[in-house]
């Protein structure tokens, strides 16, 4: 451990690392109130990073890696998000976190982990899996305890085939 005597405190300049030293003689140099002059220089430096944003923006939709999706809003249930959230996953085909089994009428959720990290904050505002859970049991849905379709979860009135449908899913309350 380094001892007080070989520390070294820091100055001004270290201190205030976004703002470079052209830039703070320029403010000093003013006769506006400094606030005012700060905030001019955000200003400028934003529209010159908008301006560098959008000159690189010659690359193709692909190369995004991210996904933008809208949350569930207040007119669509959570069983329309859930719907919407499965077949905009395989029409990308990312499918492989949760998914419709082949014959539609149930889906699974093949890695939780990933589902809750990565999925789950762009289509809900829940953040836990109980609690997403706790959702699909309010609304009428059943995991499958044993078959083929075991881990799966079951609604008559939800089916890969018929979205249409998921909005007549009401709570049990």
């Amino acid at each position: 451990m380094a001892t007080t005597s070989e520390r070294t405190i820091p100055t001004k300049k270290a201190i205030m690392p976004r703002h470079s030293r052209d830039d703070i003689s320029r403010i000093k140099g003013s006769k506006q109130p400094l606030v005012a002059s700060i905030w001019k220089l955000f200003q400028e430096r934003t529209k010159q990073q908008a301006s560098l944003s959008t000159d690189s923006g010659d690359r193709s939709e692909n190369t995004n890696k991210h996904h933008r999706v809208t949350k569930q809003t207040a007119d669509e249930s959570f069983p329309e998000t859930l719907h919407r959230m499965l077949t905009e996953l395989e029409a990308a085909g990312r499918d492989n976190t949760v998914s419709f089994l082949p014959h539609g009428r149930a889906f699974v959720i093949n890695c939780e982990f990933k589902f809750v990290h990565e999925t789950m904050p762009n289509y809900f505002r829940i953040g836990r899996f109980t609690s997403f859970e706790r959702q699909l049991y309010l609304y009428g849905f059943r995991k499958v305890s044993s078959g083929p379709d075991s881990g799966a979860y079951f609604h008559e009135l939800f089916q890969k085939t018929r979205p249409k449908l998921a909005a007549y899913i009401k709570t049990s309350r």
